[in-house]
């Protein structure tokens, strides 16, 4: 038995693909149509495939690991676009850390 966190993303688009064939050709053989229209019904009861495979992309990550790592780039990228309004930031948070560290220990 294969378990979800073994399987990748390709393991599970051919796994999707085959299933929708084997739901093809039971249309077909059900219905007496071609191919072509059973593989269109098939997808049409399956759903929207796309959306199927994000949601295995997304769970077999930690996606609030991936969001923080992308908020923290765009940090940094706004942080260099203006580097005179982060430097007041960075001066303004050390002072105001420094003085409540400074009242605390007295």
């Amino acid at each position: 038995m294969i378990r979800k966190g073994n399987r990748n993303d390709e393991d599970f688009a051919a796994e999707i693909e085959s299933h929708l064939e084997i739901e093809a050709d039971e249309i077909a053989a059900r219905e007496g149509i071609s191919h072509e229209e059973a593989m269109l019904r098939a997808r049409r009861n399956f759903g929207n495939v796309g959306r199927t495979q994000e949601r295995f992309y997304e769970s077999n990550r930690r996606m609030w690991l991936d969001h923080l790592w992308r908020d923290l780039r765009f940090a940094v990228r706004q942080m260099r676009k203006s580097p005179l309004s982060t430097s007041t930031v960075v001066v303004s948070l050390a002072l105001g850390i420094g003085a409540c560290a400074t009242v605390f220990s007295v």
